[in-house]
This record gives structure tokens, C-alpha cells and sequence, in this order.
């Protein structure tokens, strides 16, 4: 649920299984039925948690590179100190 929220304009009404209008409108003209459209989905939501990670991932390496930049930056000035 994480996920989807992080989808922009999204709204649980736009994936509610009890009206099905959602897939008929994108999957009514392709021959596929609601068991194809479901893994459709899922393969969608999947690359969705496969960017996300991506970005966690950066993210972390960011912060890691920053933190010993900091690190070093303080040792450079405090061997100055000494």
C-alpha cells in the first residue's frame, strides 16, 4: 500500500475490484482476460518497487558519501588544531 500511495492522482477508487470499469477501459480492446490484466498489473507494480529501491539506494549512497566527506573535512581541520 506504501507504494501506491506514492503514485501521484492516486486514489483508491482507481483500483477497486468491485468496479471493474478501470481494466474494461485500458483492457477492453486487447484480447486478455482478468487474470492476464492482474499480472499485467503486478509486473507494473513491481518495476514501480524496483525504482523506489533505486532511489532508496542513492539516496543511502548520498548520505554515506556526504558523512565521510563531513568525517574528513573535520580531520583535515582538527589535524590543524594539533
Amino acid at each position: 500500500m506504501l507504494i501506491l500511495s506514492m503514485i501521484p492522482n492516486y486514489k483508491v477508487e482507481n483500483f477497486s475490484f468491485k468496479d471493474s470499469s478501470f481494466f474494461l477501459k485500458r483492457f477492453s480492446s486487447i484480447d486478455m482476460d482478468k487474470e492476464d490484466a492482474l499480472i499485467v498489473f503486478e509486473d507494473h507494480i513491481r518495476e514501480l518497487e524496483k525504482v523506489h529501491e533505486e532511489e532508496i539506494e542513492a539516496q543511502r549512497k548520498y548520505i554515506r558519501r556526504t558523512n565521510r566527506k563531513n568525517r574528513e573535512a573535520f580531520l583535515v581541520r582538527s589535524s590543524f588544531l594539533l
